[in-house]
């Protein structure tokens, strides 16, 4: 994913550097987009059919500031659209947008379709 939001880059400096408390969330999940995300939370996340968050854990990746989803991520019963970005959140509704960015490729689904996210095809980094 291409970068952290305005909203994680502020929590990450007050907690590191301001000794502010950021409580980390008990699950991230990851929301698909059929525009361009933004740093400011920003998107066209989809709606319709059965779509909804999915959680996504993750695993360190090959890079120090590196993590990468450790398992496959289904979002069953999807409406018809063109996802080319995704987004991850502190929750599964509603929330905060912490890190986005354009997938790898476009999907397309059909209504009803599932689409499914391999494992490590979710990367991070913090570098």
């Amino acid at each position: 994913m291409a970068g952290m939001t305005d909203y994680l880059e502020g929590k990450i400096r007050g907690h590191v550097l301001l000794g502010e408390a950021y409580t980390q969330p008990v699950a991230v999940y990851l929301a698909l987009f059929s525009d361009a995300t933004g740093d400011d939370g920003t998107g066209t996340e989809a709606t319709g059919g059965s779509y909804g968050r999915q959680a996504v854990t993750f695993a360190a990746g090959a890079g120090p500031g590196d993590a990468d989803s450790d398992a496959a991520v289904t979002f069953p019963n999807m409406p018809a659209g063109t996802w080319t970005h995704a987004a991850l959140f502190d929750a599964a509704g509603g929330g905060n947008m912490l890190i986005h960015g354009p997938l790898g490729a476009s999907k397309t689904t059909g209504t009803g379709d599932d689409l499914v996210v391999e494992a490590g095809d979710v990367s991070a980094s913090f570098d």
